[in-house]
């Protein structure tokens, strides 16, 4: 007969624990996964918006809700959940930006009435238009920029130091190179209230001294940037452009549902109406 050991303030370590190995892991709300890739956080952003999207849609289609009003719904409810810190992502392209986009168009789609599943009458950046609202390109850069001066007035010396590390191949970090570019666009946007400033890949310490030390005038700046267009088109989504772009009175002899008058950009859509 052995006896056993007490353990003061200390647990006694359990034997056979098992440590399952699972390709994604949910943290502090966001999801991590073993790639390193995003889509699987994009997915989980599209699930979230979307469920607070079908909560709303009534009142987004609603005519007796102002416009005002409908935007700010967007803005509090859905984009919260959808571009809650996006700004801090490594990249903002591909497969993870088609999922965010998605949804934030969605949601003006449904206030400007544009039928989702039928032939479209209005483009994305015509819906923007009509709405008056960023493209989600412009809208992530925005952040982005607001970041990159809080940053800037931030005492996280650490931080900053990791952003100022280059690859192993001699590249920036990619968020700096991402900043890089945003500050490029803002200088071209801007034109002649940014043109004795030096170009960001030569001298980024100047724009972090100007995002530090002006920080109303620089809120000013980056608030004042406001495009409609989309960054990078696919071509997926440039063909699916040009389809909403065909004029809509060409169609209504050839492809018209007789019964609720909806059109159609061909018969085998008209079909699967019926």
């Amino acid at each position: 007969h052995t006896k056993q050991k007490r353990c003061r303030g200390k647990q006694k370590p359990k034997q056979n624990i098992l440590m399952l190995k699972v390709d994604k892991y949910k943290h502090l709300g966001g999801y991590v996964n073993e790639n390193r890739k995003l889509i699987v956080e994009a997915k989980h952003r599209e699930q979230k918006a979307t469920t607070a999207y079908v909560g709303l849609q009534a009142l987004l289609g609603s005519p007796w809700v102002t416009m005002n009003k409908k935007k700010l719904l967007v803005q509090s409810m859905i984009n919260s959940r959808l571009c809650l810190n996006v700004h801090t992502w490594s990249e903002f392209a591909n497969a993870a930006r088609s999922r965010i986009n998605s949804v934030y168009m969605k949601c003006w789609q449904r206030i400007v009435n544009d039928p989702l599943y039928q032939h479209p009458k209005f483009s994305d950046e015509q819906v923007r238009t009509m709405v008056g609202v960023p493209s989600v390109d412009c809208l992530i850069r925005q952040r982005r920029l607001l970041y990159f001066a809080r940053l800037a007035r931030a005492t996280v010396h650490p931080l900053t130091a990791l952003l100022q590390q280059k690859t192993k191949e001699g590249h920036k970090m990619p968020w700096v190179a991402l900043i890089i570019d945003d500050l490029k666009v803002l200088q071209g946007f801007h034109g002649s209230k940014l043109s004795e400033m030096p170009q960001p890949e030569n001298n980024l310490n100047d724009w972090w001294i100007l995002a530090r030390d002006h920080p109303k005038e620089w809120k000013q700046i980056v608030h004042a940037y406001m495009v409609v267009h989309d960054d990078k088109i696919s071509s997926y989504a440039k063909r699916k452009e040009r389809e909403t772009m065909v004029d809509t009175e060409t169609l209504e002899d050839e492809f018209k549902c007789p019964e609720c008058e909806a059109v159609f950009p061909d018969r085998w859509r008209l079909q699967a109406h019926r």
